[in-house]
């Protein structure tokens, strides 16, 4: 990485990234964090997850695709236990992923962030069998007062 070279910067930290060891996330918070190196049992993981507002943006969603068609490419498949979601941070970045090739085979169900039925919608779509879908979380906001904000996207499944 490297800063504008005006950057003005209000302290420096430097990080040596070769003593930065592997984790993973516990269940509960991304700071329950645990280095690989200190885990004895294998990890079983049953979620995949990719996105966000902090890594939903275009140029994030090519690096999901390039590693995607990386492994269709070497015939690697996501283990049937494994669900794989990602999130969009705005609908610009939806409506940029939806013309992408890799969505073709997908069916993506978009819903608000704040409904109160996700949980039923979630659980709908992980019955689902042999398909697999990608619960996907339309980008949404809440106003001032708490209420949810609502898209013009609402409640809609798709197959793309």
């Amino acid at each position: 990485m490297h800063s504008d070279p005006d950057a003005v910067y209000a302290d420096t930290i430097e990080l040596d990234c070769d003593r930065i060891r592997p984790m993973i996330a516990s269940p509960g918070d991304p700071g329950n964090g645990r280095q690989l190196n200190n885990l004895t049992d294998r990890v079983h993981v049953d979620i995949a997850y990719g996105g966000s507002c902090t890594a939903g943006k275009r140029d994030d969603f090519d690096h999901y695709f390039e590693v995607i068609n990386w492994a269709l490419e070497h015939e690697l498949k996501l283990h049937p236990d494994v669900k794989l979601y990602l999130q969009f941070g705005t609908v610009d970045v939806r409506d940029y992923c939806e013309q992408k090739v890799i969505f073709r085979h997908s069916r993506l169900l978009v819903l608000n962030c704040y409904s109160l039925h996700a949980a039923r919608v979630q659980t709908a779509a992980q019955a689902r069998r042999p398909v697999r879908i990608r619960l996907q979380s339309a980008p949404s906001t809440v106003t001032f007062r708490g209420a949810p904000a609502r898209d013009r996207y609402g409640w809609q499944v798709r197959q793309l």
